[in-house]
């Protein structure tokens, strides 16, 4: 798995610390759909409304717009980007950090075409934090078995990381309580395995765009080294958009934004 990597000094030799011993989470669904799409302004002035020092940006596909997306959240401080390679019409992950960070290569564990594009790791060069990124895709009909396949892939990426200073966050597709032939089980194999959940302990990360319900299926996860001291999904955004929220190519997430203490990663 390759990824395309923006570091601060091809966009600005200026670098912001994170404030102490906390570090600000955003991970958000941006509902490109596997397709380039245009990027309202509006997405990234959410995205630097929230000040995060780590931004996980799901359902991403560069579009047009992508070196004004990339300019704008390097002006918001989210200075080097990495983005995954796209791989036929998948879609991609970018994460945005305030510090500099490097990728982490992962095999490609060849359970489906549309995974490699979805997942995507760095380490963050001075706090010492690794961020694994991803979002499950979608499976359906015959590939519906790829799910578990891919659960017991983050599983095992997840065992070597337990250890070290480390972030599991993005776009699950699956709920505390769903049955445990959508997986719902292995959120819990998570905790059992030593990670802390950190996703909200209330309200929805997404909503039906007709029905209006809702399920909590972005989330957090900390190793054993670190601690949030707090955690929200947040669909403030929506005052910013002027369309309704599910709109195919604008977000239909609620952004999880959290706030990680990183004492013990340094």
């Amino acid at each position: 798995m390759r990824w395309t990597a923006i570091r601060p000094s091809d966009v600005s030799t200026r670098r912001t610390p994170l404030d102490g011993n906390r570090m600000r989470l955003l991970t958000w669904n941006l509902n490109h759909r596997a397709a380039r799409r245009r990027i309202p302004t509006w997405v990234s002035a959410a995205v630097a409304g929230a000040r995060p020092d780590v931004a996980v940006l799901t359902e991403y596909v560069v579009g047009p717009d992508h070196q004004a997306f990339v300019d704008a959240l390097s002006a918001s401080g989210l200075r080097c980007i990495s983005v995954s390679e796209r791989v036929g019409r998948e879609n991609q992950l970018l994460i945005a950090t305030r510090e500099t960070h490097s990728a982490q290569p992962l095999e490609d564990p060849q359970i489906h075409r549309s995974l490699p594009s979805n997942i995507m790791q760095v380490r963050l060069d001075r706090s010492g934090v690794t961020v694994l990124g991803l979002r499950m895709p979608a499976y359906s009909g015959h590939d519906v078995p790829c799910k578990r396949q891919t659960w017991d892939w983050i599983h095992s990426l997840a065992s070597r990381l337990e250890s070290v200073p480390a972030i599991i966050t993005g776009d699950l597709n699956t709920a505390f309580g769903d049955a445990v032939s959508h997986c719902g089980d292995r959120l819990g194999d998570l905790a059992t395995a030593g990670w802390q959940c950190a996703s909200p302990d209330g309200g929805s990360s997404w909503r039906h765009p007709r029905t209006g319900t809702g399920r909590a299926i972005d989330h957090l996860f900390l190793s054993s080294s670190m601690s949030a001291t707090h955690s929200v999904y947040s669909w403030d955004f929506e005052g910013l958009s002027g369309s309704a929220t599910g709109t195919v190519g604008l977000p239909d997430h609620a952004m999880l934004v959290a706030t990680v203490d990183t004492n013990a990663a340094r």
